[in-house]
């Protein structure tokens, strides 16, 4: 539902409510089992497990020798096993969001947005606890009960009380981490947009040439997750990367567009930007502890001859490498979805319209 209310031409007021709710795909409900080795630290190889009697004996009853609890021999190399794969027993996610904005057109051929939006989403589908991180948080720094639901999901190596991976009969020590309905996702922010169009009197295939100026940016200031909603245990995110929050969430981002229009001639250079985030671990340091704001440049080109459509460009204009995160790559897993990976990539297209 939504409502309107215009009181002059120029400004527009605006604002939305909605429900929804999303049911698991195939893979969430039936993915079949992997392996991960996430970047993490062990809390029972901590110093201070040996001091903290709460932690120490968590330890001790999840399968560590007491011999070797504080140890880093409990934790030979900086990554954990985990175990991920899907969970029949998925239920549905469900959502309430609702937005408000206004709607400013000050000049001819000028419109400017802004909406407020905030969204919370129950039951999200995630991997089990927020991942192999948040198991190990919330199981030895946290609930702190071993016969816990959280703490059942990890297995150590009963000879050595290390998380190594290895297989005896049908059970793997490993922190298991498939899919299940998370606690909550609350995020809000704002989101901005600029539309402009200037008419020119000159041109090369047009004295009716244009010029058009787009851009859309949001705001996030809150990203934050639930990894059980029991314990009401919240993961702030907004701004952040790492093993806790995994893919960057940067608190801004946006997206220019100049575009020249030339009759049939079309020419754009677009300019993608993503602010900087930092890693979301306080207690380790890692080789990469923040990445700088990342910023793209596209070109394309297009032309109408006839019923004949031809395009062209360079996505990634100036070879743009993606950040290198060193130990921080098997926590972020920042390569496939947030950051360009292709470098320069030049396309070609053509079309005929009949």
């Amino acid at each position: 539902g939504g409502i309107e209310y215009a009181p002059i031409q120029e400004i527009t007021f605006r604002g939305q409510y909605s429900r929804a709710v999303r049911a698991p795909s195939v893979f969430e409900l039936y993915g079949g089992p992997g392996q991960d080795s996430p970047t993490v630290a062990d809390p029972c190889a901590l110093p201070t497990a040996a001091t903290n009697a709460t932690i120490r004996s968590v330890c001790i009853a999840t399968g560590v020798p007491a011999a070797d609890v504080g140890s880093p021999t409990l934790q030979p190399n900086v990554q954990v096993k985990g175990l991920t794969g899907g969970n029949p027993n998925l239920t549905q996610e469900s959502s309430d969001s609702y937005t408000f904005g206004v709607v400013l057109r000050p000049l001819p051929r000028l419109s400017l947005t802004a909406d407020y939006y905030h969204i919370k989403v129950d039951k999200v589908i995630a991997p089990a606890a927020g991942g192999v991180a948040n198991i190990l948080n919330l199981c030895y720094n946290v609930i702190q009960n071993a016969s816990s639901a959280i703490c059942q999901l990890i297995r150590r190596n009963p000879a050595t009380g290390i998380i190594d991976g290895s297989q005896n009969g049908d059970t793997l020590y490993a922190v298991s981490a498939a899919t299940a309905n998370l606690g909550k996702l609350v995020t809000s922010g704002v989101d901005i947009g600029l539309d402009y169009r200037q008419p020119l009197r000159f041109g090369l295939f047009s004295s009716d040439s244009e010029l058009q100026l787009t851009a859309n940016g949001t705001y996030t200031d809150k990203f934050d997750t639930t990894p059980v909603a029991e314990l009401n245990s919240i993961i702030e995110c907004a701004g952040r990367f790492g093993v806790r929050c995994g893919e960057p969430q940067p608190h801004f981002k946006s997206n220019v567009r100049l575009t020249y229009v030339d009759g049939p001639l079309t020419t754009s250079l677009g300019w993608r930007r993503l602010g900087p985030v930092s890693d979301d671990n306080p207690t380790t340091t890692y080789t990469v502890e923040r990445i700088s704001a990342y910023n793209l440049f596209d070109l394309a080109l297009s032309a109408k001859i006839g019923d004949l459509k031809l395009s062209a460009g360079i996505n990634n204009l100036f070879d743009k490498k993606p950040p290198i995160l060193g130990s921080n790559q098997a926590e972020a897993n920042t390569y496939p979805s947030t950051y360009d990976v292709l470098g320069r990539d030049f396309f070609f297209s053509a079309s005929v319209h009949f």
